[in-house]
């Protein structure tokens, strides 16, 4: 059998060469490809256990009713593969709940239109939609309301003047 080998080796010594060389890349990209994949595997496994807990994040923010927060966190979860269908509801549901406490805001303001506080409070659910010049007007009418004097009214007026800066720069001062 020895004989048989070697006279086999011999006639196809070319085949045998290139098998032997083609042998190892084929286990090593077997491999490689085996280390990639669960690599890759292992990657969709921390994304989705970090998408899980932003979301957990997100619902304890709502319970606090800190919306804008959950809204950011919600808006880059929403295409998720993971939790992107529950993100997308949450986001709707938040939205709706802004829209909502606009209206009521607004409703007790046709109710009450000599109190402050409404328009303050309308202002920030305006925040949090990202609606700047609605909360301007707000606020514009929340400071007439705390200080009906007349040189306030007056756009050119320095405390008029530094309070509308204010509110334009520090969007925290609109925060719950």
């Amino acid at each position: 059998t020895l004989y048989l080998l070697r006279k086999f080796l011999h006639r196809h010594r070319n085949q045998v060469a290139v098998s032997l060389v083609i042998l190892p890349l084929r286990v090593a990209l077997f491999v490689t490809l085996l280390l990639w994949n669960r690599d890759r595997l292992e990657r969709r496994r921390n994304e989705a256990s970090s998408h899980r807990s932003t979301l957990v994040q997100v619902k304890k923010w709502m319970e606090r009713n800190d919306l804008k927060r959950a809204r950011q966190s919600l808006e880059t979860l929403v295409s998720s593969q993971h939790v992107g269908a529950e993100a997308h509801r949450l986001h709707a549901q938040i939205l709706s709940d802004i829209q909502e406490q606009i209206h009521q805001c607004t409703l007790r303001i046709t109710r009450e239109p000599g109190n402050a506080t409404h328009f303050l409070r309308r202002a920030q659910y305006f925040h949090h939609l990202g609606k700047k010049e609605a909360v301007l007007a707000d606020m514009d009418r929340y400071m007439t309301l705390l200080y009906p004097r007349e040189f306030l009214k007056r756009p050119d007026h320095p405390l008029y003047v530094l309070l509308r800066r204010l509110w334009r720069s520090v969007p925290a001062n609109l925060g719950p």
